[in-house]
């Protein structure tokens, strides 16, 4: 299956339809009529589509790196669902800009200077205490 650029600006909206139903458990949610088992199939068929488009542009490093240690590095600090998602949100976003940042300040390639950065910030997150 080959997947156009055409399935890009399908991408946000389909994860704000997510989010949006996200905020109650599975149980929850099958009780107030929401369709759990098309929700997940949803939810998974977003994510190939995601990671499909970021092999085809990023790299294999690179995707593996957005997928892995802003999660880990999110949920380290979080302690709600809804503040995981910001968390791994602005961890990518913050890896992205600085280690482009850093690529363009050392003439290198952004890919490893952005995982670099990525693995820094969960290398920081290991300084905070776990509340368990």
């Amino acid at each position: 299956m080959r997947i156009s650029d055409s399935c890009l600006p399908f991408l946000a909206p389909a994860l704000q339809v997510i989010c949006r139903q996200v905020r109650v458990s599975p149980e929850i949610a099958h009780t107030t009529g929401i369709d759990v088992r098309r929700l997940n199939l949803f939810f998974l068929l977003v994510f190939a589509l995601t990671i499909a488009l970021g092999l085809r542009y990023l790299g294999v490093l690179l995707v593996g790196s957005f997928v892995i240690i802003p999660a880990a590095t999110a949920k380290r600090l979080a302690h709600s669902l809804r503040g995981m998602l910001v968390i791994s949100v602005a961890a990518s976003i913050a890896a992205t800009t600085l280690g482009t940042w850093l690529s363009l300040a050392l003439h290198r390639a952004p890919g490893p200077n952005i995982v670099l950065v990525a693995a820094g910030l969960f290398l920081l997150s290991l300084l905070r205490r776990s509340e368990t």
